[in-house]
């Protein structure tokens, strides 16, 4: 009985630490790099499409491509990658900001 006790406290610390926190982090550097996006910002949508912010509403985003300049709409979610931002930058700066408070 104890050891099984042991055995699920050891696997719950194992999935914790190499599953759990490491995706939260992922998602609040996700959603600070959101919140950084501009208007002419360069952008990466999820499907590797290389496009320039033209208009941001909600979390709607038109993007005009890279090579050929066509206009598309993007779901903020979908946004992979913000041009020219350090992410391991923005999560110290934003916990510096939290500890401030």
């Amino acid at each position: 009985m104890i050891y099984t006790l042991i055995i699920f406290l050891i696997f719950t610390f194992i999935v914790y630490f190499l599953i759990a926190r490491p995706q939260g982090r992922d998602l609040q550097s996700k959603s600070l790099m959101q919140q950084r996006i501009q208007e002419d910002s360069i952008v990466y949508t999820i499907d590797g499409i290389k496009g320039k912010v033209k208009e941001i509403k909600k979390n709607k985003i038109r993007l005009q491509t890279e090579p050929n300049g066509i206009i598309i709409l993007v779901n903020l979610d979908h946004i992979e990658k913000l041009e020219g931002y350090d992410y391991e930058a923005l999560v110290k700066e934003s916990k510096k900001k939290r500890k401030k408070k």
